[in-house]
């Protein structure tokens, strides 16, 4: 149903944010690949095909996660790295003690309670 000069053009347009494409939205979604193809090339295709389309240019659904735009990336890597060399080197006589059941998470808390 669709060419490869429109896949290409897909493609192209998923390499970036929806909104360079004039969609008021953030990520990409089945629903948005659904929408950019009627107002690209004016053809209507199902959510299962955006789905195949995604699968065809090897792109992958995730969900994107929360992050804090004051987080400095450096440091996040720094911290992970760091992290990812204790558990590593720990042996069978490491004790891992949480407190108040403590997370790690690359999820900064954005939101107070």
């Amino acid at each position: 149903m669709l060419t490869n000069d429109e896949l290409k053009k897909i493609d192209k347009a998923l390499s970036s944010s929806p909104r360079n494409t004039g969609l008021n939205f953030s990520n990409w979604t089945g629903q948005l690949i659904v929408l950019f193809v009627k107002n690209k090339f004016n053809k209507t295709i199902a959510l299962g095909t955006a789905y195949n389309i995604l699968h065809r240019l090897n792109y992958s659904k995730t969900r994107p996660k929360k992050t804090d735009k004051r987080v400095k990336k450096k440091t996040l890597e720094n911290f992970w790295s760091e992290l990812n060399g204790l558990l590593e080197s720990k042996d069978e006589d490491t004790v891992i003690v949480y407190k108040d059941e403590a997370i790690i998470t690359s999820e900064p808390t954005i939101s107070s309670v």
